[in-house]
């Protein structure tokens, strides 16, 4: 069995989780997941029900969580049982705010560090909202993130400003805690208290069958055995292809404009934005200021603001593709976190849809029920290139 430690809200190693029998955790590339643990409930694990405690989990020595839920079920017929839910540790981005109005420019890595560090850093230890982070961004490939001018933050979770920024650059983010390493014996030590964390903001590894990387490529498939499950969805419901965006001002003197999707334009071509194929989104863009305590805007400047924050929104509204898999990893040739990563882009072939494509693993679920391990991954990808491909094949 998989050990799971359990700490106290000071991160103190309090103990092991006694007598579970299933266990259940999603990592999400740029997201947060959850985690379900169900378990016997023995006197070693009765500490759990404690309602003054916060708790949290450790799967794999670094994946951690936070137990949010503990639901008791005493049927006499059976043993008596827990189950335990709650979310990954970058569920604190969730829960941290973007203290009063912050403009930040640079790079995506760069305005992602600064948001999360100046919210979430902030002071020394012991001071209210300071996490000890120690920031890891790839300065090697700035060049290929985004470029945000003077954007606005007001309000609103840290995540919900820094997911999106990610998004568009498909770019993703881990919280691990830094761990020193104690052997005693040739057997690794448990591990023990935490103080620090890494905050890793990353891109996913080209692994795909003709990546010009020199990764080992890695793909999956029914022929190849390691691909025993297979969901495809498409889901228009919330697409939007332009937006209008409303900054400030009163009335008829208020700034608007008018933000399309990448690769629309409000014309009669196809896959353009007009009559029936034209899906409206309005953005209340009223935080973004002109003139604030410390600058002026040109008017180019402003609108560029505005722009960007009409391009974050739509990046909200896409079409919904996702490729859902089971893979197994009984497999030599290609092991999850040996050969492959939550991120990485990867080819899938489906043989009964016909259709081959390069993915990115966006979702790694783990569970294991006594000796029994199963990986669901999920793969997202842009709508674009799938609906092509399935329109050729007359499926859409």
């Amino acid at each position: 069995m998989e050990v799971i430690t359990v700490f106290n809200k000071y991160f103190e190693r309090i103990d092991i989780l006694r007598k579970y029998t299933f266990m259940q955790y999603t990592d999400k590339f740029n997201g947060v997941g959850e985690f379900k643990i169900n378990a016997i409930l023995c006197d070693e694990n009765l500490y759990l029900l404690d309602k003054n405690e916060v708790f949290f989990v450790a799967f794999d020595r670094a994946m951690m969580g936070r137990i949010d839920k503990v639901v008791k079920d005493s049927d006499s017929e059976f043993e008596r049982t827990i189950e335990i839910t709650g979310r990954m540790i970058k569920y604190k981005l969730q829960t941290s705010v973007v203290y009063k109005q912050q403009i930040y420019s640079g790079r995506t890595a760069e305005v992602v560090k600064q948001l999360v560090k100046n919210n979430m850093c902030v002071g020394s230890v012991g001071d209210k909202r300071y996490i000890n982070f120690e920031f890891n961004i790839p300065s090697d490939r700035l060049s290929e993130m985004t470029q945000i001018n003077n954007g606005q933050w007001t309000g609103g979770s840290v995540y919900d400003a820094v997911q999106p920024l990610l998004q568009q650059d498909k770019m993703g983010f881990d919280i691990l805690p830094v761990i020193t390493e104690r052997h005693e014996l040739g057997v690794q030590a448990p591990i023990t208290n935490i103080q620090k964390w890494y905050f890793n903001i990353r891109f996913g590894e080209d692994r795909t069958k003709n990546n010009q990387s020199g990764n080992k490529p890695i793909e999956f498939s029914h022929s190849l055995s390691n691909l025993t499950r297979s969901t495809y969805e498409k889901d228009m419901k919330d697409y939007c292809n332009v937006t209008y965006v409303a900054g400030e001002g009163e009335g008829n003197d208020r700034t608007w404009i008018e933000v399309y999707q990448d690769g629309i334009k409000g014309t009669d071509d196809e896959w353009d934005a007009v009559g029936w194929l034209r899906d409206e989104l309005f953005v209340d863009a009223r935080d973004l200021q002109k003139t604030t305590d410390n600058k002026s805007y040109t008017d180019a400047e402003y609108k560029e603001m505005l722009t960007q924050r009409g391009k974050e929104k739509l990046k909200e509204h896409i079409v919904f593709v996702s490729y859902d898999s089971t893979v197994t990893n009984e497999n030599e040739k290609y092991k999850y976190g040996r050969d492959f990563y939550n991120g990485d882009f990867v080819t899938v072939v489906d043989n009964e849809l016909g259709i081959t494509v390069d993915a990115q693993i966006t979702e790694v679920t783990k569970s294991r029920e006594g000796s029994r391990e199963i990986l669901d991954i999920t793969f997202g990808y842009r709508s674009i290139q799938i609906n092509e491909r399935l329109r050729r094949k007359g499926v859409i």
